[in-house]
């Protein structure tokens, strides 16, 4: 049986407000279960491997063949020793290995599972650590009296096993909310600036400046920017309200109210998600066909090459009630999990994105 998340109530609550979806518009496939997965975080795919890492520090080895999904092992796990997880790691795809970076560690596996190595970092180094090429990537968040400041800077790993950071590449500023009264602001749908990396290129985000994202070499040079026009979309009274509803129908709801006041932007953020793939930028964006339908799940994809040309606009389908990023695109099909209440288990479930 699946294990009962312990995640915090703000993060159980966006999840939540997610779940007002619209119409799917492509047919899914479900290709398994996954009774070995507690609450899966981050899923990643290539060459019919599947790799999950849940919300106990666990990273499932999954095989897809033929239709079907088989278990195949499982690697890392919380614990402070080798090849174990303090916290929830951040997984990562390179060309011939596996990356894990948890707070004050970072472990590398081969495709295979086989441990190979790890190194420790201060907790203080970033908030996120990501490989490129023989280079990382470092992500600062720093907060300051109305905002946080995101730092991404480049660098690499000396023969010490610290990291020489080199440049910054971008920096980005998201505001705070602080109080409304005697309680906390809470916007359900907020803005994002976060990076991927692909084919030894950095990929950063930052939906504050619309469908925005910069592109950079191993080394940190810019290469391109992708800025693609997008009409605005209004946060209407109807989906203010449809949202309330949604999260009133939650059993934390009195004890969320009793801190937190709702604050709703004027207009939807250009995106809350971006994925990478050969050639290609996602933007998920929070559109959806039937945005006062809390039964349909679907969220519009914005698709344009990595030269910023838009290519397609059409919809995917996500099931919200997992947490961080438990879907993953891979040579135009789109992976995701979803909750089946009834048997209590996750299912690995994919559709082409048409």
């Amino acid at each position: 049986m699946r294990k009962i998340s312990n995640k915090c109530l703000f993060a159980l609550l966006i999840t939540i407000a997610l779940s007002i979806g619209s119409a799917i518009q492509v047919y899914a496939k479900k290709l398994g279960n996954m009774p070995e997965v507690s609450v899966p975080i981050h899923i990643r795919v290539d060459n019919n491997q599947v790799y999950i890492a849940d919300n106990q520090a666990n990273v499932h080895f999954y095989s897809i063949k033929g239709q079907n999904l088989t278990y195949q092992k499982q690697i890392a796990h919380r614990g402070s020793g080798p090849a174990e997880s303090p916290l929830i790691p951040s997984l990562f795809l390179c060309k011939s290995y596996l990356f894990l970076h948890s707070i004050g560690k970072c472990m590398f596996f081969s495709r295979n599972g086989d441990y190979i190595k790890e190194f420790r970092v201060s907790p203080g180094i970033g908030s996120l650590i990501t490989p490129v090429g023989g280079n990382i990537v470092v992500c600062k968040k720093t907060p300051s009296k109305k905002s946080y400041i995101f730092d991404f800077s480049i660098g690499e790993c000396s023969t010490k096993k610290t990291f020489e950071l080199r440049k910054t590449i971008y920096v980005g500023v998201l505001n705070k909310l602080g109080q409304t009264g005697n309680k906390i602001s809470y916007n359900p749908f907020p803005s994002f600036i976060f990076h991927n990396v692909f084919d030894n290129k950095v990929f950063v985000g930052d939906s504050t400046r619309g469908l925005y994202v910069e592109i950079f070499d191993v080394n940190g040079k810019k290469i391109n920017q992708v800025n693609l026009e997008v009409e605005r979309i209004k946060v209407s009274d109807e989906i203010k309200s449809a949202t309330e509803d949604e999260f009133k129908k939650s059993q934390y709801w009195g004890q969320f109210n009793s801190i937190n006041q709702i604050v709703f932007p004027d207009y939807f953020p250009a995106f809350c998600r971006f994925a990478v793939d050969d050639g290609k930028i996602y933007f998920i964006t929070y559109n959806r066909k039937n945005p006062l339908d809390p039964k349909d799940k679907s969220r519009e994809i914005i698709i344009a090459n990595w030269k910023g040309k838009l290519l397609k606009q059409t919809f995917i389908t996500i099931d919200p009630r997992g947490e961080y990023d438990p879907f993953y695109i891979n040579k135009g099909k789109f992976y995701y999990v979803v909750d089946n209440v009834e048997t209590e288990e996750w299912e690995l479930h994919v559709e082409d994105i048409k």
